[in-house]
C-alpha cells in the first residue's frame, strides 16, 4: 500500500507542478459559489446539482475554514483516490514485481491518455463518472481477491454512493454497466451463498442509496424550493433542448399564448430574471407552453423515426467523428482484443458479457441521440465508464485464465503501448485547451476586477457576457459577497436569489435596475442583451440607460451602463 501511495502522490504531483488546474465550466464556479457563500452570503448546502447530503458537508467545510478551496480539493481528491484505489488493486492481484511496474506504468500512462484533460480542467459531470467507474472497475475484480465478501464490496459501494451524491443523472448512466457486472458476477459463481451474498450487496448499495435519496428529497421539501425546480425544469426544456424559434408561426403562437413582446425578448435573450413572473408558477407555465410551440422542428417525429435518426448519428459518431477521438477507437480495440481473449481461452459464454457491454453503451447513446442531447462531458463520461468496465473485465479474464505469465506480460506490453502512443494526444490537447482557457479568463478578468474594486455597486451581468469565464480550482476564495447577479442561467428562480437580494437590499431587480444610484448593467459589446433592448425590456424610453464606462478584455469590449 506504501509503494501505491507514493507512486499516486509523485504522479499527481508532477502533473500540479506542470498545469494549473482550472474549472471546465460555469456551473462549478456557480457551485462553488454556493457552498462557500459567496453567492448568497451565507455558505449553503442547496446547490442542487449535488445532493444535499454531499453539499450539506462542503458547505460546512467552508463556514469553519473558508479560506480552503474544498470543491476543487474534494473534485482532485476523486480522482487521487480512484487512482490509487485501482494502482493498488492490480499490486494485490499482480505478485511479481515485474508485473506490479508494468501495471503502474500502464495506470499512468492511461490516466494521461484518457484523463488528463478531464483532471486540469475538471467538471463535476465527469467526476462522478470517474467515481462511479473506479466503482465498477472494484465490483468487476472484487471476486479475484481472496477477502471476507464485506470487506471485498464495501469499497465499491461507497463509491457508487459517492457517484450519486456528486451527479445524479450519471449514477443513472452507470446502471447498464452495474447490470453487466452483475451478470459476469452470477455467471462466475451462481451457487446459492453466493447468490446470498450478492443479494446482501444489492440491499447494501440500493438500501443506502434510497436513504441518500430521501435525504435529498426531504432538504428540498420546502415550497419555495419545489417552486423553483419545476421552473428550472421547464428552464432545462427551453435552453437545453427546445430552443426559442422566432419564425412567423412561432412568433404567432406566443401571441396566443399570451406572451407579450418585452417577455419574448427577455426570454430570447436568456436574461429571464428581469421577468417578474422569474421563478414562480406563472413564470414555469410560460416556460412550458414555449417548449410546447408546436412549430418547433423535429417535435412531430415520431420515435420510430427518431430512433433511426438515432442509429445512423451513433454509427457516424462512433466510426467517423474526430470529437470521440481516442475513445471510440479504443472502445473498438477492446472489444476486439476481449473477443480474442474469450475465443482463444474457449469461454464462450462470456460473448454474453460483451454482447451486454455494447448493448448497454449502445442504449445510452442512442437514448440520448433520439431523446436528449449529448455535450462532450455527458458522452466523455459514458467512455470513461465503459473503459474502466472493460479494463475490470479484461483483468478477470486475464486472472481466469490458465494463460502463462510470458502472454500476460505480452498482453500488457500491447496496452501499455496502445496508451503511451494515445498519451501524447492527450498531454498535447489538454496543453493547447489550457492555453485557450487562460487566454478566456484573461480577458474577461477585466470585469470581476473591476467589480471587485467598486464595492459600493451593484452588478447585473447579461448572461453571456462572461459565458466562458472559469478559475482555477485553487484560487483563493473571494472574502466578501459577490456584489453581481448574472440575470439568466439554472440559478433563475432559486431561493438564494432571494436571500442575495435581501442582503443587497434589492426588492425588485427592475427597480434596481431603473432607481437605484449603485445598480449597473455590464454586457459585452456584439454578445447578449444591448442598452436599447434593456430599455424595450423594462418599458423605458430610448437613452434611459447611459454608457458610464467601457473595459476592454483581449479582443473584446464590455459596456457598463447605468440609468440617468
Amino acid at each position: 500500500m506504501a509503494i501505491c501511495a507514493v507512486i499516486t502522490i509523485g504522479f499527481f504531483a508532477v502533473i500540479a507542478m506542470c498545469f494549473d488546474m482550472m474549472y471546465c465550466l460555469n456551473d462549478d464556479l456557480m457551485i462553488q459559489s454556493i457552498l462557500s457563500g459567496g453567492f448568497s452570503a451565507k455558505p449553503s448546502g442547496m446547490s442542487v446539482y449535488l445532493s444535499q447530503p454531499l453539499s450539506s458537508l462542503l458547505s460546512f467545510l467552508y463556514s469553519i475554514i473558508p479560506g480552503v478551496p474544498w470543491l476543487g480539493a474534494f473534485f482532485c481528491t476523486c480522482y487521487i483516490v480512484g487512482f490509487f484505489l485501482i494502482l493498488y488493486r492490480l499490486f494485490l492481484l499482480f505478485h511479481s514485481k515485474k508485473e506490479q511496474i508494468l501495471a503502474a506504468v500502464i495506470c499512468i500512462s492511461a490516466f494521461l491518455a484518457l484523463c488528463l484533460n478531464s483532471y486540469v480542467m475538471i467538471h463535476y459531470t465527469v467526476v462522478a463518472a470517474i467515481t462511479g467507474g473506479c466503482g465498477i472497475f472494484m465490483m468487476v475484480t472484487d471476486n479475484l481477491l481472496d477477502k471476507p465478501r464485506f470487506g471485498r464490496r464495501i469499497v465499491s459501494v461507497i463509491l457508487l454512493w459517492f457517484c450519486y451524491l456528486i451527479r445524479t443523472k450519471v449514477f443513472f448512466l452507470l446502471i447498464p454497466f452495474i447490470l453487466c457486472t452483475l451478470a459476469l458476477d452470477v455467471m462466475g459463481d451462481h451457487s446459492k451463498k453466493h447468490m446470498k451474498q450478492l443479494i446482501s450487496y444489492l440491499l447494501v448499495l440500493f438500501g443506502g442509496l434510497m436513504i441518500l435519496i430521501g435525504v435529498n428529497q426531504f432538504c428540498y421539501s420546502e415550497e419555495a424550493w419545489q417552486q423553483y425546480l419545476a421552473y428550472n425544469d421547464a428552464r432545462t426544456e427551453v435552453y437545453d433542448y427546445r430552443g426559442i424559434w422566432t419564425d412567423i408561426d412561432s412568433l404567432q403562437y406566443y401571441q396566443e399564448q399570451k406572451i407579450t413582446e418585452e417577455q419574448l425578448l427577455m426570454y430570447q435573450s436568456y436574461n429571464i430574471m428581469l421577468d417578474d413572473n422569474a421563478g414562480n408558477l406563472q413564470g414555469t407555465q410560460i416556460l412550458q407552453k414555449i417548449a410546447d410551440n408546436p412549430n418547433i422542428p423535429g417535435t412531430q417525429v415520431s420515435i420510430v423515426n427518431r430512433i433511426k435518426n438515432a442509429l445512423w448519428i451513433y454509427k457516424d459518431q462512433t466510426i467517423h467523428s474526430e470529437d470521440g477521438y481516442p475513445y471510440n477507437y479504443l472502445a473498438i480495440g477492446m472489444y476486439l482484443l476481449l473477443g480474442i481473449v474469450i475465443l482463444r481461452a474457449k469461454r464462450y459464454w462470456h460473448c454474453l458479457i460483451l454482447l451486454l457491454s455494447g448493448g448497454a453503451r449502445s442504449s445510452l447513446f442512442l437514448y440520448l441521440y433520439a431523446f436528449g442531447r449529448y455535450p462532450e462531458r455527458v458522452t466523455l463520461s459514458i467512455y470513461l465508464v465503459e473503459f474502466l468496465f472493460l479494463m475490470g473485465y479484461l483483468l478477470y479474464l486475464t486472472l481466469t485464465s490458465r494463460d502463462s505469465p510470458k502472454k500476460r506480460y505480452v498482453q500488457e506490453s500491447i496496452l501499455l503501448l496502445v496508451f503511451l502512443l494515445i498519451s501524447v494526444n492527450g498531454i498535447s490537447v489538454t496543453i493547447q485547451d489550457c492555453r485557450e482557457q487562460k487566454s478566456v479568463n484573461e480577458a474577461e478578468d477585466v470585469v470581476y476586477s473591476y467589480m471587485e474594486s467598486h464595492p459600493e455597486n451593484f452588478y447585473f451581468l447579461d448572461v453571456y457576457t462572461t459565458v466562458y469565464h472559469t478559475r482555477g480550482v485553487f484560487d483563493p476564495m473571494d472574502k466578501e459577497p459577490e456584489n453581481y447577479l448574472y440575470l439568466g442561467g439554472w440559478m433563475t428562480g432559486s431561493p438564494l436569489v432571494t436571500m442575495k437580494k435581501e442582503y443587497f437590499g434589492i426588492e425588485e431587480i427592475k427597480d434596481a435596475l431603473l432607481y437605484a444610484d449603485n445598480a449597473l448593467f455590464i454586457t459585452r459589446d456584439g454578445t447578449g442583451m444591448t442598452a436599447e433592448n434593456l430599455e424595450k425590456c423594462l418599458g423605458v424610453e430610448e437613452g434611459y440607460f447611459q454608457l458610464v464606462d467601457m473595459l476592454q478584455g483581449g479582443n473584446d469590449n464590455f459596456l457598463i451602463y447605468q440609468a440617468q
